[in-house]
């Protein structure tokens, strides 16, 4: 679960490694609203983490763990939410199935 100080970013990059087979389209909002959140409530940086938490596996680890985090999942509003999940989590299913090279190709190919 993503708490709110923190904001997981992961990337799928189409030269052959694909990290944490992310979705960086996810990641802009996010990282918006976590920081003037965080500008908002005036609250201070976190001390260096001795271990930084590995990136969610999958689109649905993802969207779970952006669901998760009151704070990104609260300023979207109930019906764009609901929509941005759906939409995605039908994208997850379409793709559940796929191999690496599939993924990579798949991704290069509609990005």
């Amino acid at each position: 679960m993503i708490r709110e100080e923190r904001v997981f970013v992961a990337t799928c990059d189409i030269s052959g490694d694909v990290r944490g087979k992310g979705f960086p389209a996810l990641a802009l909002g996010p990282v918006t609203f976590a920081g003037v959140d965080r500008i908002r409530r005036a609250m201070p940086l976190p001390a260096p983490a001795g271990r930084v938490p590995s990136l969610p596996r999958s689109l649905t680890a993802v969207l779970d763990d952006f669901v998760a985090g009151a704070t990104v999942g609260g300023r979207f509003g109930a019906v764009h939410l609901d929509a941005y999940l759906r939409f995605n989590r039908f994208g997850a299913e379409k793709v559940a199935n796929f191999s690496e090279a599939e993924l990579r190709a798949h991704y290069a190919e509609i990005h």
